[in-house]
């Protein structure tokens, strides 16, 4: 579970928002086919536990299988998210999951995947064309 301080920061994102149709339009949401806020795990007790913030470029394409249900409320949606990226991380999905555990491990070589993940904030940029 994310830290209370960052659920409470991410939740908005996950309401209606009208930048989708002006500075965002670049911007998808189609939770039904993946598209949502995501990409972001850890800092899975306080945020006083963080020693590291990685910063990845913009979320890629979704899974084959991702999906959200378009009727949740929005601190569902933020869990969901937030948890799959987790597990995505944890089972090592792909390369890009791989490398990322690779460099996790680097810093904290001898500690469980549980552990680094209280210590670690992993979240994606999103640069939007002009």
């Amino acid at each position: 579970m994310l830290a209370p301080e960052l659920v409470n920061i991410l939740v908005p994102a996950f309401l209606p928002c009208t930048g989708l149709e002006a500075e965002c339009s670049q911007a998808k949401w189609d939770p039904k086919n993946g598209h949502i806020p995501r990409g972001f795990t850890g800092a899975e007790a306080s945020l006083n536990d963080i020693q590291v913030i990685l910063v990845t470029a913009e979320p890629g394409d979704p899974h084959p299988k991702e999906f959200y249900p378009e009727n949740e409320k929005p601190q569902q949606l933020m869990e969901k998210t937030s948890r799959y990226t987790y597990e995505c991380l944890e089972s090592n999905k792909d390369l890009f999951h791989r490398n990322v555990r690779y460099f996790i491990n680097l810093i904290y070589p001898t500690m469980p995947f549980y552990e680094q993940m209280r210590r670690v904030w992993i979240t994606d940029a999103y640069l939007a064309q002009q």
